[in-house]
């Protein structure tokens, strides 16, 4: 009854039923066939997950895929703006649906399709046709058809209580890694079952070894023949006093004659430890994560340790990350917003949160280089923006952007210097001027001797603006320039010296600099 009042309502936009219920023991709890192996181990999804090299690969990547920001913008022209308050964005980054956290569902999509091939979840819309909640699916319990009428593509998902409900396929999230139709993933542990089965056989002979006190099996020769009492009571007494790692070490005695045989090669002989060494590259390279991700250090040194990390993120992570922002797009965003612009990208500069010089490397030189603003770099380190923080520079005495032609540059220039000229000469006047009135001829001698070196700096000032302009009156301009600045202001400072300061207090970088562009622009 479900069923078809679901296919009559689905085209109006109603949702009746949720495809899945709550699942309380996670993935382990799905039940799949056992996969061949030579090893003669069970081998499945569940218990795929006992080994640790393989869990480790699968949670990494899939909370690594989860922990970056998932953003929307809408591109416009070459521009481009985020829209965080766009619904979605809600979906994406804090909650998908009343049960979860949205690095919860990521994380569970993700880990679908690397250790199943295929992570689904149900995407429940409102009466117009927009997203409303994202419903994780078990993907065990969903198969991909086709109508016959239509030949459109829909899933028939077992539900909790035993139904089954078919779902047009614009109405499921599906994620899914590498296939053979390009519709669905290879289910990794079926592919991988030859090594999984391996890695159990080798983590159960370990156990084993241990189990048995570290005591090598083999056979009790006895030189008569002994009951089968006698025989009970031996193995019991074997197994009470010499079973257990904990009496691995105790001497084992034997009486009426009896020897013992090994029977079995020696753990290092077998080389044990490192076969199973070996099993953490093996499922490194099947699911593409790099040893030292699964704190296998065997191969790393603090010389390579970041270009594997760069490595990781490029080969490991960016491919995921283009199969999230694809079936996003194609799933969630309508007709009119896909033609408006509207996509999908991962900030992967997320991962360099928990490096603080490498972050702070990156920002200097997007900074210095015109990409980033002081409050874009603020922003992206959750601050507050400042005042004046919006502007972009470049290296060329950074100057602003917008005035990097060659008469935005020199006037840049200028005004530099004459803020740099205005402050030096202002910050020595305060400190001599207030005494003047005490001692003016020594005041005047001091004033004569500050402007000689004031001339020398002037002319150190404005050197990389002559070479800039490339003039040949650069020469007479700065001998002019000098002793206008410097004879003009000694001759006022040493009549009424606190008058003159309050002056210069009060545009005086602007005095400096329309005195310079009077020369250069003539």
């Amino acid at each position: 009854m479900k069923h078809l009042i679901n296919r009559i309502l689905k085209p109006l936009g109603y949702m009746v039923i949720r495809a899945m219920a709550a699942i309380n023991d996670g993935w382990s709890s799905l039940s799949t066939g056992t996969f061949r192996n030579a090893s003669k181990e069970k081998v499945n999804n569940q218990t795929a997950l006992t080994v640790s090299a393989l869990f480790a690969c699968v949670r990494n990547v899939s909370e690594d895929i989860a922990k970056m920001p998932l953003k929307i913008y809408r591109k416009d022209g070459d521009y481009r703006h985020e829209e965080s308050r766009h619904p979605l964005t809600r979906l994406l980054q804090y909650q998908p649906n009343p049960e979860m956290t949205a690095i919860s569902f990521r994380e569970t999509l993700n880990a679908q399709a690397m250790g199943w091939g295929n992570g689904y979840a149900e995407i429940q819309r409102d009466v117009s046709g927009r997203p409303l909640y994202l419903w994780p699916l078990r993907p065990d319990r969903i198969t991909m058809r086709r109508d016959r009428t239509t030949n459109r593509a829909f899933y028939t998902v077992t539900t909790g209580d035993g139904g089954q409900a078919d779902i047009w396929a614009e109405d499921i999230l599906h994620v899914h890694g590498l296939g053979f139709d390009g519709v669905t993933g290879y289910n990794i542990v079926s592919c991988a079952a030859q090594s999984i089965g391996a890695a159990i056989a080798m983590e159960k002979l370990a156990g084993a070894y241990f189990g048995n006190g570290m005591h090598q099996s083999g056979i009790l020769k006895h030189p008569k023949e002994m009951s089968k009492p006698a025989q009970d009571r031996l193995k019991l007494q074997l197994a009470e006093e010499y079973g257990g790692a904990e009496q691995g070490h105790k001497t084992l005695i034997l009486e009426e004659g009896m020897d013992f045989i090994s029977n079995t090669i020696d753990p290092k002989a077998s080389q044990m430890i490192q076969t199973r060494q070996f099993s953490v590259t093996e499922f490194c390279r099947w699911l593409r994560v790099p040893p030292h991700k699964v704190a296998d250090l065997s191969r790393a040194t603090f010389s390579n340790i970041e270009e594997q990390n760069i490595d990781y993120v490029q080969d490991g992570l960016l491919g995921w990350c283009e199969r999230w922002e694809q079936v996003l797009w194609w799933k969630l965003l309508s007709e009119k917003e896909k033609q408006a612009g509207l996509y999908f990208e991962h900030v992967v500069e997320g991962l360099l949160r928990g490096n603080v010089l490498a972050r702070y490397e990156a920002y200097s030189r997007m900074w210095d280089r015109g990409v980033l603003s002081i409050n874009e770099i603020r922003s992206k380190e959750n601050m507050n923006p400042i005042d004046g923080g919006d502007r972009h520079f470049v290296p060329m005495n950074f100057v602003p952007l917008e005035d990097t032609g060659q008469s935005g540059a020199v006037r840049a220039m200028v005004d530099d210097i004459a803020q740099r000229l205005a402050a030096r000469e202002i910050k020595e006047l305060e400190k001599h001027a207030k005494h003047a009135e005490k001692d003016l001829p020594r005041f005047r001698q001091w004033l004569r001797e500050f402007y000689e070196k004031h001339d020398r700096y002037i002319i150190e000032a404005i050197m990389p603006l002559c070479l800039t302009l490339n003039k040949a009156v650069c020469v007479d301009w700065k001998s002019s320039t000098t002793s206008l600045l410097s004879l003009k202001s000694f001759m006022q400072m040493t009549d009424e010296p606190m008058a003159v300061l309050a002056d210069r207090r009060n545009g005086h970088a602007e005095y400096i600099a329309n005195n310079l562009r009077g020369y250069y622009e003539t």
